[in-house]
Formats: structure tokens, sequence, C-alpha cells
């Protein structure tokens, strides 16, 4: 539920219940969520089925702030996100990147920002168009990238197990 990897404890007629632990609700969005938000659900990938798009675990990485939007012509839209030193590394030019549960690629990749584009189909059936400049987003990085940044980092550095600790030194926090 907007990138958050959650489980159905209990199943409603109307929904569904989910238990969160305090780090989810500290790391991600979903503590400050008003009743009524609109919300991206997905479910998971069954084993044997196609995979379209990139990997997506919903195990978020933490938070930022989208700085600006505009639209585009055909109905396309153009989101401006803060880029914090914790996920510097993991943003690449023409990269996978997920906003709130959604697969997006980066357009543009700044000292402080990057940008995505966002086709008419995406912003239509996603919460991404209620969102508005200067409110969190959760964002999960691509897994291949963060995985060969860390790979690297532990051969560059192979006396540092990596372990949280080593992670929050190397600048990435929640």
């Amino acid at each position: 539920m907007n990138g958050v990897c959650l489980t159905a404890a209990t199943l409603t007629s109307d929904g569904f219940k989910a238990d969160l632990l305090a780090n989810t609700l500290k790391g991600t969005t979903l503590g400050k969520l008003l009743l009524g938000t609109k919300l991206n659900l997905e479910a998971a990938l069954e084993v044997g089925e196609a995979l379209g798009g990139h990997f997506v675990q919903g195990h978020v990485d933490g938070t930022v702030k989208m700085l600006s939007r505009a639209q585009l012509s055909g109905g396309d839209w153009k989101l401006v996100f803060e880029l914090p030193a914790w996920l510097a590394a993991w943003v690449i030019d023409r990269g996978s990147i997920t906003v709130d549960g959604v697969s997006l690629t980066v357009q543009e990749r700044g000292p402080g920002d990057f940008t995505v584009a966002v086709i008419s189909t995406t912003w239509g059936n996603t919460s991404l168009s209620e969102l508005k400049p200067g409110q969190s987003v959760n964002i999960e990085a691509d897994l291949i990238v963060k995985s060969v940044y860390h790979i690297l980092n532990a051969m560059k550095h192979p006396e540092q197990p990596l372990t949280l600790e080593s992670l929050q030194r190397l600048g990435y926090s929640r």
C-alpha cells in the first residue's frame, strides 16, 4: 500500500486490516495519512507470473518531498522530488524508482533533485495526481542499483561488514 509491503491480517467486506510496526509508521508516510486519502494498492507478484517493469519489494527506503509538478503535453506530468544524500547514490538517469508504490523512470538527476515523467494513464489511475508540492512520498530505490552499490562498497571496504550501522556511516538514514 503506497509502496509499503503489508500483510492483510484480516479481510473485511470493504477492505482489510494490517498490523504495522512502529518502524514502518516512522519510516514511511503511512502514519501521517488522513482518513479518505487515495492510496495505491497492488497485490504481490505470484510465482510464475510475468515480470513487467522493475523489481519492487515494498521495502521503502525512506521518504522525500515533492518539490514541484507541471503538466506536459498530452496529459502527461513532470514531477520533481528532493534528492537527499542518503538516496543520491541509488538514483541514476534512466534508472527505476518507486514513488508511493508506482514504478517510474528517472528522467533527470540533478545535484539536489530528480525528475520523473508520468504518463496520463498512470496519472489517472494512481494517487500521484493528488500530490502537492511539499508533500512527502515513500521512496524505494531500484533493487539492482542498491545491490551493485553495496557490493562495490563491500569490495572497496572489506573490513566493514554490511550492517545497518555501516550503511548509516555511509550516509543512509531512514
